[in-house]
């Protein structure tokens, strides 16, 4: 994320004049509109696997690691979702 962020931003700055600060500001609205439901979904993602993976009561750890061992769940979850967001951001930059 900070790559294609930092790739967004220079894109967004790019030819603005950085002592006009209305016209940074404006730049900067227009780098974060377009990024936000992007990183959000990235963000909620990572804190549903993160609940998932680091808060789940030992009781449940067996059923959770034998579902995810033994069935296609997480890969549909993140493995197969993920990379094509990635790479729908990755198409935006080599665009």
């Amino acid at each position: 994320m900070s790559i294609e962020d930092g790739y967004f931003l220079g894109v967004a700055l790019r030819g603005v004049d950085l002592t006009d600060p209305v016209a940074v500001a404006a730049a900067l609205q227009a780098y974060e509109a377009p990024r936000r439901p992007h990183t959000a979904r990235q963000v909620q993602q990572a804190y549903l696997l993160g609940k998932v993976f680091h808060h789940t009561p030992a009781a449940l750890r067996p059923v959770r690691d034998f579902v995810f061992d033994h069935t296609p769940f997480l890969q549909k979850v993140a493995g197969d979702s993920n990379p094509k967001l990635i790479n729908e951001q990755l198409a935006l930059i080599e665009g």
